[in-house]
């Protein structure tokens, strides 16, 4: 019921009048109250104390401030005092009210009205109305919509055409038509051709056999592209039960497909170079069980990939003496994340079946997955290159021995060729800082040094300079082919004077000495090539220790000349 002023009927007077608009207004719950002039409540109905929650004395007599909480009064008075004036406010909405003991609130729209008598407004009446189901219907209307626009998942209504109705902003996303494009289409035209027909007659008959469908559809994106969506379906009903249409929700599940693509095209080739792979190829977990063992593996050790898968890898491969050392590096991995056996090549014995041993070459790798820590190593029967080895250090020994024989022999017995360290002389007394050799002031250094010893030491004229030129010779080959040096001299009790040279070169190949021993001036691009036939003409003894990893030069001169082997025989 609505209206501008509620005038008073003059024949049958205010109070009357107050109880026929309580009578109408009763019909539809609507809460009655009137105010007259001095904002005391004079009349409220049964309707007003249940809406409000209050019984009839919390209004009747009192003022309007008083029953008003203090927060609204004054919002409240400026619209009491408007229709003391003769203006009317209609459906203004009043803070909600909580209901006692509920979690809930009761939301209410309020009009207030002059009440006139012959021309003059004597007070005002105020209806209320409850519309907390109407609030919560629209508030249900509104979070329903709000969902479904913001859900993640694709969503869309269809009639039962197919053609769509509504669609959410992933949706859109979805398939990259805008909504204004979206709405109208049938899905149809979303679908891939290849099989629709069968799709759309699949999807009808589940939703009227079970009201739902789920499977995964293919969809065509707007610029031509597929788009892999996994679709749920759900049947939308009129209030009679009758299939209308339907409303789907559509997940895009593109980048897991193709994620699974690309995993199984990787496990394709990861199993493609498995098998392939020459080298034994494994993978334990951190309980040290076996989980790849590829054909190489099966071949270089006995055991089947059947076999193998879930095994502890120390019982299969490792020498019953090294488990314990195996066990600790996992162990230690495990605990610091570091492991003395990993991200190098090292060289181990291996157990096959049998029980026989074997060297092999083996690579350890550690993997973390997804938190889960792997190890892979890589192994190789290394055993016919160790035998190749083998007998190629034996061929080498055999040639060295009658090298070192042959040259003994042809240098009376000066040339000493070493096979290591522990066979050189020991050092003598040292004279002065050892030299480091340079072009210039190393060089000079160690051969005004050497002749000084050999001066101190009293040895002839001639003796001097062969010991200077021997130290020279080899110190200058330090520097040419090796680039440098150190060099240190020493004396003995007995007169002896030792002059030891070295550097870090690519030595001297033992098929260069015959020449280099017997012919002056040979040079290899190898340390020591240049002088040492000089070195062997002005010394009483030579000792040279020569490899890849660089050459040593001892020369001794005594106090006398050693006399020639060949005045002994």
């Amino acid at each position: 019921m609505r209206f501008q002023t509620f005038p008073i009927n003059e024949q049958i007077g205010l109070e009357a009048s107050l109880d026929y608009l309580e009578t109408l207004l009763a019909h539809d719950s609507t809460g009655f109250a009137f105010l007259d002039r001095d904002l005391r409540f004079i009349r409220v109905s049964d309707q007003m104390c249940a809406i409000q929650d209050r019984p009839a004395d919390a209004f009747l007599g009192r003022s309007a401030m008083d029953v008003i909480h203090v927060d609204q009064w004054p919002r409240r008075k400026a619209i009491l005092d408007k229709a003391l004036a003769g203006e009317a406010t209609l459906d203004a909405r009043l803070a909600p009210i909580s209901e006692p003991m509920m979690d809930t609130r009761r939301h209410v729209l309020a009009s207030y009205y002059p009440v006139t008598s012959s021309e003059s407004v004597i007070g005002v009446a105020v209806t209320i109305r409850d519309i907390t189901d109407q609030i919560l219907a629209e508030t249900k209307i509104k979070q329903q919509a709000l969902a479904f626009e913001n859900t993640s998942d694709a969503l869309l209504i269809t009639d039962l055409a197919g053609r769509i109705l509504h669609v959410n902003e992933a949706f859109i996303h979805l398939i990259g038509y805008s909504r204004e494009e979206s709405v109208g289409l049938t899905t149809d035209l979303l679908h891939h051709p290849v099989g629709s027909d069968v799709l759309v007659a699949d999807i009808l008959a589940g939703l009227e056999r079970d009201g739902r469908w789920s499977g995964n559809v293919p969809l065509i994106h707007k610029d031509g592209s597929v788009r892999h969506s996994e679709t749920t379906i759900a049947a939308l009903l009129d209030e009679d039960g009758v299939l209308i249409g339907a409303i789907n929700a559509c997940r895009d599940v593109t980048s897991r497909i193709r994620n699974s693509e690309i995993l199984r095209e990787t496990q394709a080739r990861k199993d493609a170079i498995l098998d392939a792979a020459l080298d034994a190829i494994i993978t334990i977990d951190q309980q040290e069980l076996v989980v790849e063992w590829n054909p190489a593996a099966e071949q270089t050790f006995g055991w089947s990939r059947n076999e193998a898968l879930g095994q502890p890898l120390s019982s299969l491969i490792i020498p019953e003496r090294l488990r314990g050392a195996h066990e600790r590096g996992i162990e230690k991995y495990l605990k610091t994340g570091e492991g003395p056996a990993l991200f190098q090549r090292i060289e181990v014995p291996a157990l096959r079946r049998d029980g026989t041993e074997f060297a092999a070459e083996l690579t350890a790798l550690p993997i973390n997955l997804e938190g889960r820590s792997l190890f892979t190593a890589f192994v190789r029967d290394i055993s016919d290159r160790k035998q190749a080895e083998a007998a190629l250090e034996a061929a080498v020994a055999r040639q060295k021995t009658l090298l070192r024989d042959v040259l003994v022999s042809v240098t009376e017995g000066k040339l000493h060729l070493l096979d290591n360290e522990t066979q050189l002389p020991a050092p003598l007394t040292p004279v002065g800082e050892t030299i480091v050799l340079t072009a210039d002031d190393g060089l000079r250094e160690l051969r005004a040094i050497s002749l000084e010893a050999a001066r101190a030491a009293g040895r002839v004229s001639e003796r001097q300079y062969d010991l200077m030129t021997a130290a020279s010779e080899a110190g200058m080959n330090a520097v040419v082919h090796a680039g440098g040096g150190s060099a240190g001299i020493g004396v003995g009790a007995d007169g002896a004077i030792q002059i030891r040279v070295m550097d870090h070169g690519t030595g001297i190949a033992l098929e260069d000495l015959p020449q280099a021993t017997l012919s002056r001036g040979f040079s290899t691009k190898a340390t020591l090539g240049h002088g040492l036939k000089m070195m062997l003409e002005t010394i009483d003894r030579l000792y040279l220790l020569t490899g890849p990893g660089g050459t040593t030069v001892v020369l001794e001169q005594y106090a006398e000349r050693p006399i020639p082997r060949w005045l002994t025989l």
